[in-house]
Parts: C-alpha cells; structure tokens; sequence
C-alpha cells in the first residue's frame, strides 16, 4: 500500500492512495473492498479492480489514516 507509514505526501493535498490485491485461491471479491481515509468511508470515490485499489483526491492539510479491507471470493 502507498504512501507507506508515516510518508509524506507532496505538495498541496494532491493524494493518490493505491494498494495491490492479490489471492492465489478463490480470488477477490471486489465487492468487498472498502477503504477508509481519515475515518471517512472513500470507496465510492475508489477505483477498484480484481488486482488493484487507487484513490486520488485533494486533501486538507494533516494527518490522516487509510484503511483496506478485502475478502475472498466466496468458494464454489
């Protein structure tokens, strides 16, 4: 996931938040995938596909906390 802990991101709030998914069994449920910026809820504001997560906005200033979760395909 990028940034990394504790990164600074550049110059005027332009933040561009990814993360690389990736399940050797039953693959990812794309539906699933929910990412949290700051405590707010950005997944519709994400783009998700089976392998990646991008999320891109123009931040206020501060420090802020991103949070991925993911689940499996449901096995067949």
């Amino acid at each position: 996931m990028t940034p990394a802990h504790g990164e600074r991101i550049g110059e005027r709030g332009r933040a561009h938040v990814t993360a690389k998914l990736s399940d050797e069994g039953s693959g990812i449920d794309t539906g699933s995938v929910r990412l949290r910026l700051g405590g707010r809820d950005v997944t519709s504001e994400t783009r998700i596909t089976e392998n990646e997560v991008n999320y891109r906005s123009d931040l206020e200033p501060g420090r802020y906390t991103a949070e991925l979760s993911v689940r499996d395909q449901p096995a067949t």
